[in-house]
């Protein structure tokens, strides 16, 4: 089975201040790997709407898998 991990890009004001490794993504596409599954990612902090559309165009993969970034914030 082929697999794309999605990190998702950061929200508007974040952008500048806040860039995260997909450090989750990694970990689950090395476990479907070693399972037998062929396994891509494609961060969009770094890389561009159009690169995501293309790769699935190009690879055409069975699962597409996304991470969700929740950050909480309180005030003092």
């Amino acid at each position: 089975m082929k697999i794309l991990a999605v990190h998702p890009s950061c929200l508007m004001y974040s952008k500048i201040y806040l860039r995260l490794e997909p450090l989750g993504l990694e970990l689950v596409g090395a476990a479907a790997e070693r399972a037998g599954h062929s396994v891509r990612l494609i961060d969009l902090q770094c890389e561009s709407h159009r690169d995501f559309f293309g790769l699935v165009e190009r690879w055409r993969p069975d699962v597409i898998a996304s991470a969700a970034i929740i950050l909480l914030m309180f005030p003092k």
